[in-house]
């Protein structure tokens, strides 16, 4: 996977919170990975994050690394801010089906912290 962001890496605060809102009015992003997808067949671009776009190769994406994790723990607990379908997290998320393993929607850090402190909280009630 490659992540391209079209203001870059290095950029501001106030260059990151510019370019989202005119983002957010022009669809910048979502036009440029329907063009890429037209392009490039063998590859999917879609929007990710606030200011990029994940490219991958088809079959070849957050997905992929499912069955491994599973051969290997568990229990899996997904958090992802970009769990619909047509989103970054959506093939990762797909796969998760039943307990013992979780997926959370969240929507930044802050998020994710206070479901993890949620978690724990239940867990430790339980015990």
């Amino acid at each position: 996977m490659m992540n391209f962001s079209i203001i870059g890496r290095g950029c501001t605060q106030e260059q990151r919170e510019e370019y989202i809102e005119y983002d957010t009015k022009n669809n910048e992003r979502q036009e440029l990975a329907d063009e890429f997808n037209d392009m490039f067949h063998t590859y999917s671009a879609q929007i990710a994050g606030e200011t990029g776009i994940d490219i991958c190769e088809n079959g070849r994406d957050k997905g992929q690394v499912y069955k491994p994790l599973e051969a290997l723990y568990n229990s899996i607990i997904f958090f992802g801010d970009d769990i619909q379908e047509g989103g970054n997290d959506y093939p990762f998320a797909s796969k998760i089906e039943s307990f013992p393993h979780r997926c959370f929607h969240v929507t930044d850090p802050e998020d994710t912290f206070e479901t993890l402190e949620a978690i724990k909280k239940l867990f430790n009630e339980s015990l």
